[in-house]
């Protein structure tokens, strides 16, 4: 039992650790982005969603 408790708090160490990168991240690229931010999101979603499509059709080929 014991040992189940070390890895479920090294788990929850990892967990909080990485939500924590992830804020930092988040932080920073609003702050040296600002409003850009926002068109940059658009950009990269239309593009992924612009390959995935192109990805499908080749598929269905």
């Amino acid at each position: 039992m014991k040992a189940q408790t070390k890895v479920k708090m090294k788990d929850d160490v990892a967990l909080l650790t990485v939500a924590i990168v992830c804020c930092a991240g988040a932080v920073l690229f609003w702050r040296f982005l600002g409003e850009a931010g926002g068109s940059i999101l658009f950009i990269i979603a239309v593009a992924s969603l612009a390959w995935d499509n192109i990805r499908l059709r080749r598929k269905l080929r």
